[in-house]
C-alpha cells in the first residue's frame, strides 16, 4: 500500500498509471468477493482509500500548476 509521502514523490504520469492499476485491482477484488472466491473485504476498503489518496495528490498537482 502506498503512503502519502510515496505518492507525493511520484510524477503526475505515474500517478495516473497507479490510479488505473489500483482501480483495476479494486474491480477484480469486488468481482472475487461477489463470486465468493475472496473473503478479504477489508482489502476493498484499503484499495478505495489508496485511490482517494492518489486522486487527492493528483488534484494538488493540478492546482499548483494553475498558479
Amino acid at each position: 500500500m502506498l503512503t502519502l509521502e510515496d505518492i507525493r514523490q511520484m510524477d503526475p504520469q505515474s500517478i495516473n498509471a497507479e490510479i488505473a492499476k489500483t482501480q483495476h485491482e479494486l474491480l477484480k477484488m469486488k468481482l472475487q468477493t461477489a463470486s465468493g472466491q475472496s473473503k478479504e473485504t477489508s482489502q476493498i476498503k484499503a484499495l478505495r482509500k489508496t485511490i482517494a489518496r492518489l486522486q487527492t495528490v493528483q488534484k494538488e498537482f493540478k492546482l499548483s500548476a494553475n498558479k
